[in-house]
């Protein structure tokens, strides 16, 4: 109702932001759930007034081709751009490439690039954007180069964080966002897994791939995070449900006391994960649950709000303002 919404001034734009969305993953409900979720939401989300709408990886199963096809099926029946980024499931197959810069992030890979694509690196897959849809502001969507997580195994190749660098020190006076599969943990807390985009129960049930602390690219990385202020870091990888805060008040938003950039966990669009207080094992809620983010950018603050799109509701415990 128009009395209940806040006064926060004139809205410069909207954009989505969603995660895990998993074609070829689940079939509680239909041949793939995935196809319903994700098109209720981006219907939704136009309904919304999004310009655009940005994920933060893992659209497949296992980095097959079919899933990028369904995917691309899906966002070229909307107006506005939908980009992303791989995440881990993305890089479980090593022959995407192909299917990957044939159906995903329209106008970025082709010779004759959409307006507002300012870099694409090295790889062939990053990049940045700053087009009309994005007002000005500055969106790097940044892909996993591996699936696996331990010790000592990168998530980011060197060539990578070198190009993540540069950009960030480019744009290090505009306002950055940022879409990367995997969260970081916080390194100052006693229980380290009580960070941005993980949680823990009262019998110990945590989301087990988290970014491993002090390996060689996340050192780095996190000291990007540390010293790019100027940057909104979205992430997904756990399919925690925003409720899932009621174990761990930084689950759904962070800077870690003030000393990283501000990070936002994305529940799956596909299958939020839940867990009670003493489950020894999480879970998915594939055809019963889906949610994301609508993002609505002021001139000097972003109000973040959290979307249950099976219900078509705003969730009101899940709404955060963030400075420019």
């Amino acid at each position: 109702p128009a009395e209940k919404v806040a006064d926060n001034g004139s809205v410069t734009y909207r954009f989505g932001a969603l995660s895990d969305v998993h074609f070829n993953r689940y079939n509680t409900i239909s041949d793939d759930d995935a196809n319903p979720a994700f098109t209720n939401a981006l219907n939704i989300l136009e309904k919304c007034g999004v310009s655009m709408v940005g994920i933060s990886g893992d659209l497949s199963k296992a980095g097959e081709a079919s899933a990028y096809e369904k995917f691309n099926k899906v966002t070229s029946n909307y107006k506005f751009p939908v980009f992303t980024c791989k995440g881990n499931h993305d890089c479980m197959a090593t022959d995407n490439f192909e299917a990957w810069t044939k159906n995903l992030n329209p106008g970025v890979y082709s010779e004759t690039k959409r307006a507002g694509v300012l870099s694409v690196a090295d790889n062939g897959i990053d990049f940045t954007f700053a087009g009309p849809e994005a007002n000005g502001d500055v969106f790097i969507f940044l892909s996993q180069s591996n699936c696996v997580y331990g010790p000592g195994i990168q998530l980011l190749t060197n060539a990578q964080l070198d190009w993540l660098e540069g950009q960030l020190e480019e744009h290090k006076n505009d306002r950055v966002y940022l879409f990367f599969h995997t969260f970081l943990t916080d390194e100052d807390s006693e229980d380290p897994f009580l960070s941005e985009g993980n949680i823990m129960n009262k019998a110990g049930c945590f989301y087990p791939l988290v970014y491993i602390h002090n390996n060689t690219d996340e050192v780095r990385f996190r000291g990007l995070m540390k010293q790019y202020k100027n940057v909104m870091y979205f992430n997904g990888h756990s399919h925690w449900t925003y409720a899932m805060q009621k174990y761990n008040p930084q689950l759904n938003i962070s800077n870690y006391r003030g000393t990283h950039a501000t990070m936002v966990h994305v529940s799956s669009v596909t299958a939020p994960r839940t867990v009670g207080d003493y489950d020894l094992k999480n879970t998915s809620n594939p055809g019963k649950m889906s949610e994301g983010l609508l993002m609505t950018v002021y001139t000097d603050h972003t109000i973040i709000t959290a979307c249950d799109f099976m219900n078509s509701e705003f969730l009101a415990y899940a709404m955060y303002t963030v400075a420019k």
